[in-house]
Order: structure tokens, then sequence, then C-alpha cells
């Protein structure tokens, strides 16, 4: 679906003579219209480019990534939430960068989950992760992560092992996704 929403937002921007960034806020509605499709989309589908372009969105904090934007009124320095107008939402923390990361790695390594539950990474990393499923519900949520983002996914997830479907990839590169099939927050 990426591509032919940024086709579409393309077209849109031209056929109406404005910028691109103005077309992707007024051409949400239009494409669904066009596509016949409601609001509400059930995580997933993403594609593999949309998926590695939002991790590094995750470190650069890019406002715009393949017709998702981001939600800065809930998204923090290290985890970020993208709202696609098909009503897909995805939660993407990123991985250790700088040397704050480097203490929580190193308290993981020491203890385990228990030490990383206690690091402010942690705590930000759950609450972004709660105020997206409150705000746009958890059945509508993607949540994915690269190294250190990848491990705030797996420990939130077994929080709540029963809640959810979890999809795991390439745990060498501890890149996780994470697709909630519930309706009630965390």
């Amino acid at each position: 679906m990426g591509n032919e929403w940024v086709d579409f937002v393309k077209k849109f921007s031209k056929d109406n003579g404005i910028s691109y960034v103005q077309a992707l806020k007024f051409a949400s509605k239009p494409y669904r219209e066009l596509k016949g499709k409601g609001k509400n989309m059930n995580g997933g589908g993403l594609k593999s480019i949309t998926f590695q372009r939002l991790l590094e969105a995750s470190y650069s904090g890019d406002d715009n990534v393949e017709g998702f934007t981001m939600d800065k009124s809930i998204s923090s320095n290290t985890s970020k939430v993208y709202v696609h107008p098909s009503g897909q939402v995805v939660v993407a923390h990123r991985g250790t960068s700088g040397v704050l990361d480097w203490g929580n790695n190193a308290m993981y390594g020491m203890v385990g989950d228990i030490g990383d539950k206690l690091t402010p990474r942690y705590k930000e990393a759950l609450k972004v992760q709660q105020n997206a499923e409150k705000k746009y519900g958890a059945k509508n949520i993607t949540t994915i992560g690269h190294s250190q983002g990848g491990l705030q996914v797996q420990i939130i997830r077994r929080k709540n092992s029963r809640n959810h479907n979890f999809k795991q990839s390439n745990m060498t590169a501890r890149i996780l996704i994470w697709e909630f099939k519930k309706e009630e927050p965390i």
C-alpha cells in the first residue's frame, strides 16, 4: 500500500498545485473514498522497504515516511508513532544511540529483563506504546524495533503475552514485529 499511497499523494499534489507535504494533510479522505476503504485497518501489511524506512525514521525522527505521518503528540525521542491515512499505526522503537543507551545495554547484560525494566528507556517505550493503544486501538497497531528497540518490544510483549500475537524475524539483528490482536490498552 505504501507505494500506491505515495503515488496518489504526488498526483494529488500536482493536480491541486500544492506541495507534497501539504498534500499529505489533505489527500487521505479522497484516497479512502477512491479505494472504498474504511478508516480502520488491522495492523500488519508492511512492505519490507516501508518497514526499513520506519526503523530508520525511529533514529532520524522524519515526520513523513511512505505515507505515514508521525504523531508528535505521543511520540518520544526513542519511540515514534506513525499513522497512515488507512488507519494503520506503527510504533517504531529505535535501537542504541548514545552513551545512555549503552548504559541501558549494560543494565540488561548484568541482570536481564528486570534490570532493563528499571531504565528510563524502557519506561518511555512502555508509555509511548500504551498511549498509542489508547489513542488508536491496539488492534490497529504494528510495533517494530531495532536492536535495543527490539528488546523493548520483546519485553513489553512478555508482559502482555496472553493478549496478542507476536511475530519475530531475524533475532540475530533483533528486529522485531509485534501485531496486536486485542482492543484494550496494556
